[in-house]
């Protein structure tokens, strides 16, 4: 199996599976150290306000967990997310889990069973000092070495599987309290008591029965444990946390000294179990990705699912037409490669295209600044910030360029299209310093490029501009270099013509426009050579790779040797496959609009926005040199061409979903499209 790679790991072999799906070792290529390696990423059809909470939550108790440094406990080494993959990597060692050796023993004697439990509780008491808790203290996350040595694992990861039909819960957490170290106390005492008789102390037919009987039966007493562990048991597993012990260590003096806990004698009654009407509605606990059932997720198959995805669109040096048409032959869809199909969901960003200096990004969920390198993607409500004599230039879904200069801080609004919002425009807010952009035209209502700096907005159709900000007051400064752009403060706007500079308050016009500085329009020229735009073909594999849309995805192997789709022969397969890639770029040109237009000529695409050597190869991929039609239908669009193929089938994009029709199904489709919005 060929290597997979992501960020600076690679993967190598599976190690078993965990509520976050497949576990892997791994490398880290840098430093060449072993760990063990989880992953994930986003799920479709997700809540985004439950999943940024879920993400918050992850990022904040691995945080936490990342500062344990303690022999029996497996160090979280690093966490993050690179593409839109979220990882944890943590040490490995070799070692079985307490389940293994309950499963091969059925239950342990306390000469065994003892040194586990002290050493438990040596970890709980210094996660304690760490304000950590684990949360999911079980059979599976207590790892045992060959010399006796306890490592416990998954800190910072106990929220992600749900603790309903978990024996070894506390009653606390079932009632929705956040769990403390008593928390993780009960824990300890469910393991001692499963350790020493071989079952666990509450048990139930399903979640809400054994929950309830967490909740309101005693345990059974560990008949096989001496006196004073029996006691010490019972007191760990007390329903109120206050009547359980405070610290490990007060478990273990009892433990050593062979002391029976006050009220916990034999000649003691304890008071008998009672019945609680507890559901498991009740269990309402914090936002985790766990609420997301990862256990089947398989990192290693959603990067080479991306792999894929990014290979198919960033061929190089490949004659344009041929791209296009391997390219989307990658996205073909309705059978026409029906094996090894899979889905894959990407949101928009920008890429970086050239840095100098230090220059870092702070996501939302993280809200740390790291270091941002070369080719990352920076995506929506990211923040960049550059240290002084550093810059980092941009490039956005629609070929408009950013730079950033020195000292200075930008907040990313929106990075491109968004399939909920239907939100086509680039939107930033420049927080401190000056930004530089050359912004590729479009046509449409919606501006490509809009910028909001203290209490200014400056919208743009076309143009080289700047603005700078101190980032003190609500003043800002606009140049425009060519082209036309509008300022204001979203109520009111006042137009800026190239060649123009204005200097804005809160929004509004401070004195009049004036001209720009001889050096000011020279630096902005080297600026714009600087930014100088992409061309079709670089701006479509852009598009095509930093898309938010439910894209299929086939793998490349076997595309060149391709000779027959649906039972075609070798001829038609290929003038599907080459119609089907030239489709799909018209749907991405669509998406580069700011808004649908409303007629497009199908002799020669007039209307969308397309460089002539792209119109002509696309058409040249269709019967006649043209469309059949084009027509907006409700908010969306519905483009129809021929095939050049032997039944002069019928292929038809409708908002983004592409499909070919045999022949008697095409000429019905077809009907009467011609006058309704072509030409």
């Amino acid at each position: 199996m060929a290597s997979t790679r992501i960020g600076k790991f690679e993967l190598g072999e599976e190690l078993g599976r965990g509520p976050m799906g497949k576990v892997y070792a791994a490398t880290n290529t840098e430093t060449g150290e072993q760990v063990v390696f989880r992953g994930f990423a986003q799920p479709e059809k997700v809540d985004q306000e439950h999943w940024a909470q879920a993400i918050q939550r992850f990022t904040d108790e691995l945080t936490a967990a990342q500062r344990l440094d303690h022999p029996n406990i497996a160090k979280v080494l690093e966490f993050g997310e690179v593409d839109g993959l979220y990882y944890v990597a943590t040490e490995n060692f070799r070692g079985r889990n307490l389940r293994q050796l309950l499963d091969e023993k059925r239950h342990l004697e306390e000469e065994e069973a003892n040194p586990i439990i002290e050493q438990l509780c040596h970890v709980i008491d210094y996660a304690a000092t760490q304000r950590a808790v684990h949360g999911d203290l079980t059979p599976y996350n207590v790892m045992l070495l060959d010399d006796g040595t306890v490592k416990v694992i998954n800190y910072g990861l106990g929220h992600i599987r749900s603790k309903l039909g978990s024996p070894y819960v506390a009653p606390e957490v079932l009632q929705g309290a956040p769990g403390d170290s008593r928390s993780d106390l009960h824990g300890v005492g469910a393991l001692w008591f499963g350790m020493l008789v071989g079952q666990v102390p509450f048990r139930g037919e399903n979640p809400e029965e054994l929950g309830r009987a967490i909740l309101g039966h005693r345990p059974p007493p560990a008949s096989a444990a001496r006196p004073h562990v029996q006691g010490i048991i019972e007191k760990l597993l007390e329903k109120n946390p206050d009547k359980r012990y405070d610290s490990g260590v007060m478990v273990i003096n009892d433990l050593v000294s062979g002391t029976i806990p006050a009220g916990y004698e034999h000649s003691v009654i304890r008071p008998p179990a009672v019945t609680v009407s507890w559901n498991v509605h009740e269990y309402q606990p914090l936002p985790s990705v766990g609420d997301y059932k990862l256990e089947d997720t398989d990192v290693r198959e959603i990067r080479e699912r991306m792999a894929v995805t990014k290979e198919v669109c960033q061929l190089e040096r490949v004659d344009v037409g041929k791209r296009l048409a391997l390219a989307v032959a990658g996205l073909l869809v309705l059978g026409l490669l029906c094996d090894g199909v899979r889905q894959v969901s990407r949101r928009p960003r920008l890429q970086v295209v050239s840095l100098t200096g230090t220059v870092e990004v702070s996501t939302p969920l993280r809200k740390i600044w790291t270091p941002l390198g070369g080719g990352q993607l920076v995506g929506s409500a990211d923040a960049v910030r550059t240290a002084g004599g550093a810059s980092v230039t941009l490039r956005a879904f629609n070929g408009t360029r950013l730079k950033l200069d020195e000292s200075s801080q930008l907040m990313v609004y929106t990075a491109g299209y968004d399939t909920e919002s239907k939100s086509r425009s680039l939107a930033c807010d420049l927080q401190q310093g000056r930004l530089w952009a050359k912004v590729r035209p479009a046509g449409g209502a919606k501006p490509p490029l809009e910028v909001h700096c203290r209490g200014s907005v400056v919208t743009v159709k076309g143009t080289v501009l700047g603005v700078s900000t101190s980032g003190e007051t609500d003043g800002a400064e606009v140049e425009c270099l060519e082209g036309q752009v509008t300022v204001g403060d979203g109520a009111t706007e006042t137009p800026v013509t190239a060649g123009k500079l204005a200097e804005l308050f809160g929004g509004q016009l401070k004195g009049n426009v004036q001209d720009l500085t001889p050096e000011t329009a020279e630096l902005m020229k080297k600026l714009a050579d600087e930014l100088s735009g992409d061309s079709f073909g670089e701006v479509l594999r852009l598009a095509l790779s930093t898309f938010e849309e439910k894209t299929i995805v086939a793998p490349l192997a076997g595309l060149a040797s391709l000779t027959n789709v649906g039972g075609k022969s070798k001829a038609d397969s290929q003038a599907i496959i080459v119609a089907h890639g030239s489709m799909m770029a018209l749907t991405r040109a669509m998406e580069l609009s700011t808004e649908y237009p409303q007629k497009v000529k199908l002799e020669t695409l007039e209307g969308l926005e397309l460089a002539e050597e792209g119109r002509e190869r696309i058409l040249n991929s269709f019967e006649g040199h043209k469309l059949e039609s084009y027509k907006l239908v409700g908010s969306g669009y519905e483009i129809a061409a021929r095939v050049k193929d032997s039944e002069h089938s019928l292929i038809v994009a409708r908002d983004g979903k592409v499909e070919v029709v045999e022949e008697g199904q095409g000429k019905a489709a077809g009907k009467g499209d011609a006058d309704a919005g072509g030409q």
